[in-house]
């Protein structure tokens, strides 16, 4: 099951469970999960595991548009971000 499909099974039962047809809004709360073991910072800039964890954060923002495109959700962002990981995902979707 790709990022899509599991992100919008997520947001259906959200959706059922607070009785709406779509959310205002969906955020990205952080840019990682917990991948990197209990810390909440990413990786050094360099090397495999920081292009690793890039590519983990541009997936989610790419199955997040995709609600946007199915109608679930009518604006996503995201939040707990620096600066870096903000310009980051600019250079890749705009």
């Amino acid at each position: 099951m790709n990022s899509l499909n599991k992100m919008e099974n997520s947001v259906r039962v959200s959706l059922k469970n607070l009785g709406v047809s779509y959310l205002d809004l969906y955020l990205m709360h952080w840019p990682e999960s917990s991948a990197f073991g209990d810390s909440t910072d990413p990786p050094t800039k360099s090397g495999s595991e920081y292009r690793q964890f890039l590519n983990r954060f541009k997936t989610t923002w790419k199955a997040m548009e995709g609600l946007v495109e199915l109608g679930l959700v009518r604006a996503i962002g995201v939040s707990h971000f620096n600066i870096e990981q903000i310009k980051e995902l600019l250079s890749e979707f705009l």
